[in-house]
């Protein structure tokens, strides 16, 4: 749970931070969004050949979650 909540935090500051550059027109939830897929499609991938869990629920749930859905 902690490396859920710790990626989480990191991926809402980031999708803030794009907000903050896009603040006018909604292209920051655009690039949020394209981002987190971008990122969860590639660590899917790598996740499944390395096995490794702890990544997995680093970037997956907690950055991806948070970056993708902070405009929710």
């Amino acid at each position: 749970m902690l490396l859920v909540a710790i990626g989480g935090v990191i991926g809402s500051l980031f999708r803030f931070l794009l907000g903050n550059l896009f603040p006018a027109n909604g292209a920051g939830t655009l690039w949020a969004n394209l981002i987190g897929v971008f990122i969860a499609s590639h660590a899917v991938v790598f996740v499944e050949r390395k096995g490794n869990a702890n990544l997995r629920h680093l970037l997956l749930p907690g950055f991806c979650g948070g970056l993708t859905t902070f405009s929710a």
